[in-house]
């Protein structure tokens, strides 16, 4: 090479911490350049960039040298998930290895057959009890993918804000399962339902477990039951017209079994259903009572 006429490629690192290069030094005009950058553990490799603008993608840039160049490799920290089985037989679990700060990560739990996951552990302690467990990464992650030899029983609430369920889990064949359902304020437990078919009208409902199951407990928008007296001795009981399945029922006492629907007339104003009652012949207790379809 003559002196003077080669063209001078420099390498950098941003962060300096983040990894190194090498490829760079004097070329002949015209003459094929190839810079390399390595990561450090913790980052990744992102992009070379010249003046700040991406010029590859590729940690191994080869180009021709057409002028005086300074390209520097831009690395992104990292953060390692690692995840294992427990015990080994009981599945091959699987994650990517490195994720970026908020990148959301997807780990597969692939049971071995006969071996449903229990849960995820991270230093004992249960993070997920879904069968793929997925989450924002913020930081290293040493997760464990635990699994049981029986029958996975999994549980939801509909709609998700309705209700809350408990009793679901892996258990063995022929061992007693008791799932329960709890209604929250404003709502009504209706029934269980599996694949879209009702098993059970009961919100503690027991049963054999013989095969793994996803059961739906069903619950309802309890409709507002209003009372009011617009004049002495009446008094009108009035609920959304639109409660479909709902009816109006009443007792004199609330002694148990002394609930029966209600054979007053009802009339429909302003959206609203409508019974007056004349309280002149006495008391009786009123509710709204949903009948299974």
């Amino acid at each position: 090479m003559v002196a003077g006429t080669g063209r001078i490629i420099t390498t950098s690192s941003t962060p300096t911490a983040g990894g190194s290069t090498s490829g760079g030094g004097e070329y002949a005009l015209g003459a094929s350049a190839t810079v390399i950058a390595s990561p450090n553990s913790g980052y990744k490799f992102s992009k070379w960039l010249v003046n700040g603008v991406s010029v590859s993608t590729a940690s191994n840039y080869t180009f021709n040298v057409t002028a005086n160049g300074a390209l520097a490799a831009k690395f992104k920290p990292v953060y390692a998930v690692t995840v294992v089985a427990d015990p080994p037989q009981g599945g091959d679990p699987e994650a990517d290895p490195f994720y970026e700060l908020n990148e959301f990560a997807k780990l597969k739990s692939k049971p071995s057959s006969g071996w449903p996951l229990v849960n995820w552990t991270q230093n004992g302690v249960v993070v997920s009890t879904d069968v793929d467990f997925s989450f924002n990464v913020t930081g290293n992650r040493d997760l464990v993918a635990n699994y049981a030899l029986g029958n996975r029983i999994d549980l939801a609430a509909d709609p998700k804000t309705a209700g809350d369920v408990s009793g679901a889990g892996v258990f063995q064949n022929g061992e007693q399962v008791t799932v329960i359902a709890a209604p929250r304020p404003g709502y009504i437990f209706l029934d269980w339902t599996e694949g879209g078919a009702s098993v059970s009208p009961d919100a503690s409902y027991t049963f054999t477990a013989a095969t793994a199951r996803t059961l739906i407990a069903r619950f309802a928008v309890l409709p507002a039951l209003h009372l009011n007296a617009p004049t002495p001795g009446t008094l009108k009981i009035t609920w959304p017209a639109g409660a479909t399945g709902w009816v109006l029922q009443e007792s004199p006492d609330l002694s148990p079994g002394s609930w029966a629907d209600s054979t007053r007339g009802i009339t429909v104003v302003g959206g609203q259903n409508q019974v007056t009652v004349n309280t002149a012949s006495g008391h009786g207790f009123f509710r709204l009572h949903y009948t299974q379809p």
